[in-house]
């Protein structure tokens, strides 16, 4: 397996024939480019604002929700009814 750029055209062209709708498509796209330009490299506060604690890195996360990620123990959707 080797990593080849598409470009933006190719990977719209591929996301499309992969049967991606033309607005994920355009977002998927959009967020690469934000990625590859450099642009999402800052590092803000946002997490302690809106939790009022600091952030967990995902490694607790993980281990904390780690029953989530099982199947046989992940939680089952409540019956309707």
């Amino acid at each position: 397996m080797r990593y080849v750029s598409a470009g933006p055209l190719r990977y719209l062209r591929s996301a499309r024939a992969e049967g991606m709708a033309w607005g994920m498509a355009l977002v998927t796209l959009a967020l690469y480019t934000t990625c590859r330009l450099g642009l999402a490299d800052g590092i803000t506060d946002e997490v302690r604002a809106l939790l009022g604690r600091p952030p967990i890195d995902f490694a607790q996360f993980a281990h904390d929700e780690r029953g989530a990620w099982s199947p046989a123990t992940a939680r089952k959707p409540a019956a309707t009814g």
